[in-house]
């Protein structure tokens, strides 16, 4: 846990001095104690339903 708050913190700082450049970060840990500004924004999926057997994909239509 100690480490990853480290990397965070690292990869945050480098963002921030680099105002000019977008990052995107995609993690599976919880970034609810980064923050949102108006230069950081966080998108968060919603969690998969742990119980499903098969993934809901349609098939593709052909023409």
């Amino acid at each position: 846990m100690v480490n990853r708050r480290i990397s965070m913190d690292s990869i945050m700082k480098v963002a921030k001095e680099q105002q000019h450049r977008q990052f995107i970060l995609l993690t599976p840990q919880d970034m609810s104690n980064v923050g949102q500004t108006d230069q950081i924004r966080i998108f968060k999926l919603q969690d998969p339903d742990r119980g499903q057997t098969v993934l809901p994909f349609q098939p593709a239509e052909t023409e």
